[in-house]
């Protein structure tokens, strides 16, 4: 069976970064979302016909004419989401939105290269709770100076040897972050000896840092939550939720910036023999299907950011809810986690960990 899946953003792209001292560039965008659906290839057309009927039925320009956008303020937005909604539940469709808090991002990074990185054997050890943990905890704890300092150390040209003594100095001081603040545990000790013998275990530099990435303009880029969130949504309903002979063509709205590293990791999944057909970049004025992927995108992390930033919820956020639960339970939050309890204890939804696909 051939599948087609539809992608849409919201929320800035980017590097993840620290300006004037401790202003997040994401400005007034601190939660980045890509979501998503697919459909069987067979009744795509169809259900696009049937998706520009309900829209005309509100206004005849709507996703041909005049583009269909999450941030528009529609009188008839929910009742026309609940339709909308209703045709993809009946058509079988799938869906998958990933969330997340960017500074958390960065978080993680540090906590997967820093603090049970992959290099250092007893990191096997430790089960996922265990880096959750180490996540939360840093992000509560750990000072705006030091994730820029690690986040700038990531970033910073320089030679092997100037890295690793900036990667060291850096992990002395978050051992001591653990010793100040009298954790049980401090597994950051084995890091900093595997780091500074880390010729004599065969490692490279590049192997100590999170992976760089190169945006169209050839730029250099380590903490992209677009492309950690492309990756993660592509390889699970490839792996975990379609059959083994079947294939999964992609449709993403179009990307100045990002499209080039997107089609390489596209190209590595391939290599994984997950049953990655094509991928292309639509325009989305031209597609309503991608319209549809960003209208819930930017719906669901919109009532996201209200929720975790305990903004009243008023009637229509409440409808808004009733009508998306659906999809709700397909949405994988990498976020604090008072942030994920809150978000779906007021969804009514139970939280548990999301299926990991694959190392990569």
């Amino acid at each position: 069976m051939v599948y087609n899946i539809y992608l849409d953003e919201s929320g800035n792209t980017g590097n993840i970064e620290l300006r004037d001292g401790d202003i997040w560039n994401y400005g007034n965008q601190p939660y980045f979302a890509l979501g998503s659906f697919y459909i069987e290839e067979s009744i795509a057309n169809e259900i696009e016909q049937q998706i520009i009927e309900i829209l005309h039925s509100y206004n005849s320009k709507l996703g041909t004419e005049t583009e269909l956008k999450s941030k528009a303020n529609y009188i008839f937005k929910e009742e026309m989401l609940e339709k909308i909604t209703a045709l993809l539940c009946n058509k079988k469709a799938g869906f998958y939105f990933d969330i997340a808090n960017k500074k958390y991002k960065a978080i993680i990074n540090i906590v997967e290269y820093c603090v049970y990185p992959w290099f250092v054997d007893s990191a096997y050890i430790f089960a996922r709770n265990e880096k959750n943990e180490a996540a939360n905890f840093l992000y509560k704890t750990l000072s705006e100076d030091d994730i820029k300092t690690y986040i700038n150390l990531c970033q910073t040209p320089c030679n092997d040897d100037e890295k690793i003594t900036c990667l060291l100095s850096f992990l002395v001081k978050l051992e001591n972050h653990y010793i100040v603040n009298k954790c049980k545990n401090n597994p950051v000790k084995a890091v900093i000896e595997v780091v500074n013998n880390y010729k004599k275990y065969n490692f490279t530099s590049e192997q100590l840092f999170p992976i760089e990435d190169f945006n169209n303009k050839g730029t250099k880029e380590s903490f992209l939550p677009n492309v950690d969130a492309y990756n993660n949504i592509i390889s699970s309903i490839a792996n975990l939720k379609l059959g083994k002979n079947d294939v999964l063509n992609i449709y993403h709205d179009e990307q100045k910036q990002f499209s080039g590293v997107l089609e390489v990791w596209t190209r590595y999944m391939k290599s994984l023999d997950l049953g990655i057909g094509e991928l292309k970049f639509c325009v989305s004025k031209d597609n309503v299907l991608v319209q549809i992927a960003d209208f819930y995108t930017g719906n669901i992390v919109r009532l996201y950011r209200k929720i975790v930033e305990y903004k009243p919820l008023n009637r229509a956020d409440r409808e808004l809810i009733k009508i998306l639960k659906p999809l709700l339970g397909y949405c994988n939050i990498v976020a604090p986690k008072y942030q994920q309890m809150e978000f779906f204890n007021q969804c009514g939804l139970k939280t548990m960990n999301t299926p990991i696909p694959f190392k990569f």
